[in-house]
């Protein structure tokens, strides 16, 4: 008899108390993959234009800081995103406000003073 593998996503409290029973490097490969997975799901439901996802991803994976646009909405300023987004992403910053909300851990948000 097969047994399907269950999956269940973790966040907050709950992925912060798994994570510390695991060896260190064993909890930055659980939270580098978990990062990248839920970032990668929000990048593939939400819809962001092509041309911006990979300062996201390279400012999320590597910490390269994006241009002013992104970066203001990595930081949750929303008032400066929409002086420095362009006429498309005008229109959609809710999209991006979805996006870095909803799947994007706050440990890889945006800090100018990082």
């Amino acid at each position: 008899m097969n047994n399907p593998k269950r999956t269940v996503q973790l966040t907050g409290a709950d992925l912060e108390q798994y994570l510390e029973k695991r060896s260190p490097e064993k909890q930055e490969l659980s939270r580098n993959k978990y990062i990248k997975e839920t970032l990668e799901e929000g990048l593939a439901i939400i819809p962001i234009p092509e041309r911006m996802k990979g300062g996201i991803r390279r400012f999320v994976y590597e910490g390269v800081p994006p241009g002013g646009f992104l970066m203001a909405v990595m930081e949750g300023n929303l008032v400066d995103a929409w002086l420095f987004a362009d006429t498309e992403n005008r229109l959609i910053l809710h999209h991006y406000a979805h996006l870095v909300y909803q799947y994007i851990p706050i440990s890889a948000m945006g800090n100018r003073e990082k």
